[in-house]
């Protein structure tokens, strides 16, 4: 129940967002984009030239994230959201409009501020039982996927061996129209023609084999009309209303599926934030599996355990990443974790790995659980598989490799789950608890701690570590009490062991031959 200081921070937050949208109700929606996406190259490292398009003061020409004229791209992207769902409106008879400068920074200064000024609001006016730890976890997962950036060799890999291949890709190409090797070649096509000016419209590049028929080919998976991106963003926050709320710092982002917008009055079209671009042909790959066949979702997570044990061996020769095992009597038999690091002769990490998708929900809702009970249940069933495990491994009903008393638990996700909520992991746990309670033989030694980590911070935390002793101390700080609730990569930071960035261990040509060209194209 609200107080009385909740409720006028929730009656200042309505009347603040009433006066947004009214703004945006009245703006041309072309130039708010363009505007958008001055400001969003000023403040990136692309280098963009944006002088013509944008005045803004010399400080706001900065990626630096603590500087007053910072604008945050999560910022950006919600009110790209507001705008895309708020009716436009005419002026009435007599009604004079002031006219917006949309060249001019001040302007996207003033609604950002405003935007702020909701957020806090609407912060405050929550129910003073709500949880800090739930909170900080909803903001981690809005702002840490723009603060680590969309764009690396890593992640880019990662996808693409994940759903780039087999049934997968004959799966895409059946869909779409269009193999998923051009799908991604032009979008990178898109990513660099979009951040060096605001409306572009497709153009040949020979050197890459793109015409303009593969560009318009593979748009429609990219991009929306404005009335089809409005149509898009109604229909995405409407559904997510009733799941997570409507407070809007956690609104949806119609541009995560769609981050190009075509104006059909002149066939150009803009990337307001073309990181999304690498978004949509990376993570954004999920949107094309979400209904595929199970067969072919179970092949996806195949890969990704696949791709675990390519990557441990390949940074660290010493371990030795064994695939699931199979084991126990012949009538019964089990199946190990997916993934089982040995060094010299036992297992010292055990991992299992989970592709489940993170949803708006399990990111956002006030009870993450309930509100992605089906996605949560399985992040709890690898946990109790984990445990059941290393049961079975006391007891000798696992024959292979001895594993180590101090062996590592991880749950391996392709999204990054849990992060920055020690609530949510202990939630977990506890149900795992339950699923294991009556496995035979089952000791409150075999729970061992759990390290939640997802691919991305497992591979960055491989990065920077040249010796295998430093995977295995952040693995052994990571369940440490001084750590609950952090991410597996700022334990590595903290920890003060030496940092050695290293190149990535593969070549994305060995996915998509036409890497190379592309690498040495301007």
């Amino acid at each position: 129940m609200r107080g009385a200081g909740q409720q006028l921070r929730a009656r200042r937050a309505r009347k603040r967002r009433g006066h947004l949208e009214d703004t945006f109700a009245r703006w041309d929606d072309r130039g708010y984009l363009q505007l958008v996406w001055a400001v969003n190259m000023l403040q990136s490292d692309f280098g963009t030239n944006v002088g013509r398009y944008l005045a803004y003061p010399p400080g706001a020409a900065t990626s630096e994230g603590w500087s007053e004229y910072a604008v945050h791209k999560w910022e950006i992207e919600t009110l790209l959201t507001i705008l895309l769902t708020t009716p436009k409106r005419s002026a009435r008879q007599g009604e004079r409009w002031p006219v917006p400068r949309f060249d001019q920074f001040s302007t996207m200064g003033d609604v950002v501020n405003v935007l702020r000024d909701i957020e806090n609001d609407e912060a405050g006016a929550e129910p003073e039982a709500s949880s800090i730890d739930g909170l900080l976890a909803r903001i981690g997962h809005r702002q840490f996927g723009w603060q680590r950036g969309f764009a690396t060799t890593e992640r880019l890999f990662r996808y693409l061996y994940v759903y780039g291949q087999g049934s997968c890709a004959d799966y895409f190409l059946e869909q779409h129209g269009i193999t998923i090797d051009d799908f991604v070649k032009v979008g990178f096509y898109l990513h660099a023609q979009l951040h060096h000016a605001p409306w572009s419209r497709p153009v040949a590049v020979g050197k890459l084999g793109i015409d303009v028929e593969l560009i318009e080919r593979a748009l429609p998976l990219f991009s929306k009309t404005m009335l089809g991106i409005r149509r898009e963003a109604t229909e995405l926050v409407g559904r997510q209303r009733g799941r997570v709320g409507d407070q809007v710092a956690y609104l949806p982002s119609p541009l995560r599926r769609f981050p190009v917008i075509q104006d059909p009055r002149d066939g150009a079209y803009i990337a307001p934030l073309p990181q999304l671009v690498v978004y949509r042909m990376t993570a954004g790959l999920y949107y094309d599996f979400a209904d595929a066949p199970q067969a072919l979702l179970e092949e996806a997570n195949t890969r990704f355990e696949e791709y675990a044990q390519r990557l441990i061996e390949a940074y660290f020769p010493r371990f030795t990443a064994l695939p699931s095992q199979s084991y126990g009597p012949r009538k019964h038999r089990r199946a190990t974790p997916d993934v089982l690091v040995q060094d010299g002769g036992q297992i010292s990490i055990v991992i299992e790995c989970k592709a489940t998708k993170l949803t708006h929900e399990a990111q956002f809702a006030d009870n993450p659980f309930e509100a992605a009970k089906s996605a949560h249940a399985q992040i709890v069933k690898g946990i109790a598989q984990l445990w059941r495990f290393f049961c079975h491994a006391r007891q000798g009903l696992y024959d292979g490799p001895p594993v180590s008393p101090e062996a590592h638990a991880v749950l391996l996700t392709m999204d990054a789950w849990m992060q920055m909520s020690r609530q949510q992991r202990e939630r977990a746990l506890a149900a795992a608890r339950e699923l294991v309670r009556d496995e035979p033989g089952f000791a409150d030694e075999d729970a061992r701690p759990v390290v939640f980590c997802s691919m991305q911070e497992l591979a960055d935390v491989m990065i920077v570590s040249d010796d295998a002793d430093h995977l295995l101390k952040t693995l052994e700080a990571a369940v440490s009490e001084q750590y609950a609730g952090w991410g597996f990569r700022e334990v590595r930071r903290d920890l003060g062991v030496p940092q050695v960035a290293r190149a990535f261990p593969f070549d994305v040509a060995e996915l998509v031959p036409w890497w190379e060209i592309f690498q040495t194209t301007d």
